[in-house]
């Protein structure tokens, strides 16, 4: 269900009648969604979960990967639209402008995962 507003129950206070009473109203839905390029992680996205390989293909091109949809090979979604899939021969020319800080994250975590015992 990948819809950007669901309904859900919630209180409301109307100032006019002093009153406070439940209602349905649709509240935005968050999502995340991770972003590989030519099969490398270069970011997760947290958004709404609707257009989402638009968002991706208008982020390579504010990040000036690509210049025009035509240097973009193919864009899929995963079913559960946890993950977006991008190739690109255009991306594979330039640097991740994410990859330091994606590196700083896994040594990171590399560091802090305990040493097996021997």
């Amino acid at each position: 269900m990948n819809q950007a507003a669901l309904p859900k129950k919630i209180w409301s206070f109307s100032s006019k009648t002093d009153t406070i009473s439940e209602i349905n109203k649709p509240v935005v839905n968050e999502h995340s969604a991770a972003l590989f390029v030519n099969n490398e992680l270069w970011l997760t996205f947290i958004c709404s979960p609707t257009d989402l390989e638009a968002l991706a293909i208008g982020f390579l091109f504010g990040e000036n990967v690509i210049m025009d949809l035509s240097e973009v090979d193919s864009i899929k979604l995963e079913e559960d639209a946890s993950r977006i899939y991008g190739q690109s021969e255009a991306s594979s020319r330039k640097a991740n402008p994410f990859s330091p800080h994606i590196h700083r994250i896994r040594s990171r975590k590399q560091a802090e995962s305990p040493t097996p015992a021997c």
